[in-house]
């Protein structure tokens, strides 16, 4: 809101969509919908895939290197931006009502998910929702109170890391 009360001609933004609700993320795009149909040029950094709704043209980076560029249908179909496999749907990675507790306290609850071969997959969540203790959970790096992991069929739950990761 700052940055729109000076007129600008460029507005520039990174990660407009962090943290937010569902409710605060449809009114943060109307708001650039907004400053857009005013005549403001945007420029969006982003991982939300909501944006793309709003865009004109994506580009995608991956470790520092330009991936694709194009309409976000372009986009959304890119081979190496959404990877197409052979595999199916056949987990590679997959959590099976895992819970985790610190002391008395519960980080997470009977939660489970499966990563297929080839998936790029986002665990999104508020600060403290467990997202990164779900990933400490898959890791090993926390110990489970409950659930098991399987990679590639095989149950790795109590597995130490540094043998997970040979």
């Amino acid at each position: 809101a700052r940055a729109l009360a000076t007129n600008p001609k460029l507005l520039l933004l990174d990660e407009p969509l962090g943290g937010m609700n569902p409710a605060e993320i449809d009114f943060s795009l109307q708001a650039i919908a907004n400053a857009r149909a005013s005549g403001v040029t945007v420029l969006i950094v982003e991982h939300n895939m909501q944006i793309l709704s709003l865009c004109d043209r994506v580009v995608v980076i991956s470790f520092g290197q330009r991936i694709c560029e194009g309409s976000p249908q372009e986009v959304r179909e890119n081979e190496e931006v959404n990877p197409r496999t052979s595999v199916g749907n056949m987990a590679l990675l997959e959590a099976r009502s895992l819970t985790v507790h610190y002391g008395t306290s519960m980080a997470i609850e009977d939660v489970s998910l499966q990563v297929a071969q080839g998936d790029v997959v986002s665990i999104i969540g508020a600060n403290g929702a467990g997202k990164s203790t779900l990933l400490r959970g898959l890791l090993g790096l926390k110990s489970l109170t409950s659930g098991e992991v399987c990679f590639e069929g095989e149950r790795i739950d109590g597995t130490p890391t540094n043998q997970l990761v040979k």
